[in-house]
């Protein structure tokens, strides 16, 4: 590869254990894997959170986990982190992965990384404004599926003048935040703004607890957010992932070249890849 490789960035995880991921009910596949308490759930989760670290260092990376201060036991004798950095519990606590937006929220130097992608090569450089761990169009988010008018209803309008964008065009970019690094600043001063807003937006309406789909705050806070506010203030988004690939088309991992990233269902169809990693290796409280 003749590309230039992004240099001396941080590649940030964030442990947020007791918020967002839920033990998979029971009568689900995954259920009967074994995977079906929070202890187990935990557990599975720390042997990739430790395959994706190691699989980051091996390339020379510093890696950084932003976590909440109870959790600081469960990962200070770690070696492998470089840096272990403390998130307030009051940071945008609705938010269903607010944790990984702390680094770029305080920091410039880093790159945001999810816990289900394993690194083969360092990443390039990239020029656009922000960059994702994959773009894709989303169609028609403004059905009844989505139920949008719960948001409509509050006059999201006048806190996200964006919004807007939804209705007038059915294809929706969404830069999917696996991975996530700003190049441009002051897009990443507006989004945070946006995200702020609608957050305080949320919060006074009682619109959380919400569900994880395409229509909760959080999808809407992170991922459309960032691909709308690229397409409306003319800016650019996009992305380390070298295939092209359809939103439903996720029987395989995105990424592929520099890494694969075993989004969703794909951690436990692939759990092969992290079970060599002892349960003991991190206390579970």
């Amino acid at each position: 590869m003749n590309e230039s490789v992004l240099k001396d960035h941080t590649l940030c995880y964030a442990w947020n254990d007791g918020k967002g991921d839920q033990v998979p009910p029971p009568g689900s596949w995954v259920y009967k894997l074994g995977i079906n308490t929070l202890e187990s759930y935990r557990s599975f989760s720390f042997k990739w959170f430790r395959a994706s670290i190691e699989s980051a260092k091996k390339l020379g990376y510093r890696v950084a986990m932003y976590l909440d201060k109870k959790d600081l036991p469960l990962w200070e004798d770690f070696s492998l982190i470089d840096e272990l950095v403390e998130v307030p519990k009051d940071f945008y606590p609705h938010y269903y992965d607010s944790f990984k937006y702390y680094a770029p929220y305080t920091r410039d130097d880093v790159i945001s990384i999810d816990h289900d992608i394993i690194m083969h090569n360092r990443l390039p450089e990239k020029k656009e404004d922000v960059v994702g761990d994959v773009v894709l169009e989303r169609w028609s988010l403004h059905n009844k599926r989505n139920d949008l008018e719960i948001y409509e209803k509050h006059n999201v309008q006048s806190v996200i003048p964006e919004w807007d964008y939804m209705r007038e065009n059915k294809s929706i970019p969404c830069v999917n935040t696996g991975l996530l690094h700003f190049n441009n600043l002051e897009f990443k001063k507006l989004f945070f703004e946006r995200w702020d807003a609608f957050h305080e937006f949320c919060s006074s309406n009682k619109i959380f607890n919400y569900g994880i789909h395409m229509a909760s705050p959080t999808a809407f806070g992170s991922e459309v957010f960032l691909g709308i506010l690229a397409k409306v203030h003319g800016l650019t988004a996009g992305s380390w992932h070298n295939i092209i690939q359809s939103p439903n088309q996720t029987k395989q991992p995105f990424g592929q070249v520099y890494y694969k990233h075993y989004v969703g269902d794909l951690k436990f169809t692939h759990r092969d890849l992290v079970d060599k990693y002892d349960d003991n290796k991190i206390n579970i409280i």
